[in-house]
């Protein structure tokens, strides 16, 4: 028996993981520079900062890059209703039908995570919005969960998390936490309960 759940978005909430790195990609094709990661793998879960980290191992080129990378970001911007986990707004109506608070700990800056709940219309439905890059550590540290919980001031919160930065911060914190299956693959094995669809959590709510 549970009182509150805890959302990662990226992977979670919204199918962006693909995208993003699909973009990311493309980006380097574009001016032609190798980066040090190629795998979607090395940048699950991780904020910008980690991401870019990740990407480019040079602190110089690394700045550069990243600031030529906020203009090709605006020109390919993502569309969140188009990618929005099927089920979303039923799974989290039921929630709070079954008077259960919800939350989303997200290693994504808040302005991109009130921008995805803005665009599919969302916002109501959550309590507490927790953004990693505003923490001092981020996933796997479970600091953000940590936050999360204490904001709600709950004792029997789940998580739901695709990524194993994120599954490791979720359970650090003592969390029981679900893993949605991606379209690739990912170590998924330190979850408690591995799931094919977000509504099977509806499933656990009596």
């Amino acid at each position: 028996m549970f009182d509150s759940v805890i959302f990662d978005m990226d992977g979670v909430l919204v199918d962006t993981e693909v995208f993003y790195f699909k973009r990311r990609m493309a980006f380097f094709e574009e001016i032609g520079v190798k980066p040090d990661a190629t795998g979607i793998n090395e940048c699950l879960g991780k904020t910008e900062e980690g991401i870019w980290t990740t990407l480019v191992r040079d602190e110089t080129q690394r700045k550069e890059l990243r600031n030529q990378y906020v203009e090709y970001r605006k020109a390919h911007p993502i569309d969140y209703p188009s990618v929005l986990q099927p089920g979303v707004k039923q799974l989290l109506q039921e929630i709070r039908q079954r008077k259960r608070k919800l939350a989303i700990a997200s290693s994504s800056p808040l302005k991109e995570i009130q921008k995805m709940l803005e665009e599919c219309v969302l916002t109501s439905y959550f309590d507490v919005i927790v953004s990693g890059a505003e923490l001092k550590e981020s996933k796997p540290n479970p600091m953000i969960y940590e936050k999360t919980k204490a904001v709600l001031g709950t004792k029997r919160a789940v998580a739901v998390e695709d990524s194993v930065v994120g599954i490791t911060a979720a359970k650090r914190a003592g969390l029981f936490t679900f893993a949605l299956e991606q379209p690739f693959e990912v170590d998924q094995t330190q979850a408690d309960q591995k799931i094919k669809t977000l509504w099977e959590i509806a499933n656990w709510l009596d």
